[in-house]
């Protein structure tokens, strides 16, 4: 959890920084989120997308409930 939390606190912000003044494609918004879900792979050491997508859900779902 822990590599979670730095991920999203260090990493994602880097990774987001001015999106929002910029308009984004489809190409740039992919290579975000093929970034995004290596990561979580490494972190979770998982080799199939449905299993990276329900370590996402999950992870959101808890850090929500934390804040």
């Amino acid at each position: 959890m822990l590599l979670c939390h730095l991920l999203h606190t260090y990493c994602l912000p880097i990774l987001l920084y001015g999106l929002e003044a910029v308009t984004i494609s489809n190409a740039n918004r992919q290579t975000l989120y093929v970034t995004w879900k290596t990561a979580l792979y490494k972190i979770f050491k998982l080799n199939d997308e449905f299993f990276v997508v329900c370590a996402i859900l999950s992870w959101y779902s808890a850090y929500i409930l934390c804040i």
